[in-house]
């Protein structure tokens, strides 16, 4: 397998005026966000949701991660293949 190479950079052959169209337009979003934001007392509690809700997965994520690797590295030191299927397995049925 072959890492990825991206193309040189500054990107050649834009069509700066559908940018320049689309920049001002959410330029103009942003600006009737903003001014939504300021018509409120606390607009933090706009965000709360969102930050919790992250908070979570972040969360779950970082647990599942850890497990991953270290079921990896169990394979890799000492082929326990076993704890690994076990594992992924359980992670299918909680999903579904």
């Amino acid at each position: 397998m072959r890492p990825y190479r991206p193309d040189t950079l500054p990107v050649e052959n834009l069509d700066y005026r559908q940018l320049l169209l689309l920049v001002g337009q959410a330029n103009a979003a942003l600006a009737r966000y903003d001014g939504l934001l300021q018509g409120i007392p606390n607009p933090a509690l706009m965000l709360s949701p969102l930050t919790t809700r992250e908070a979570v997965l972040s969360s779950i994520w970082n647990r599942i991660e850890m497990s991953t690797i270290a079921r990896l590295q169990a394979i890799s030191s000492s082929g326990d293949w076993n704890s690994w299927i076990k594992y992924f397995l359980r992670a299918i049925i909680q999903q579904a």
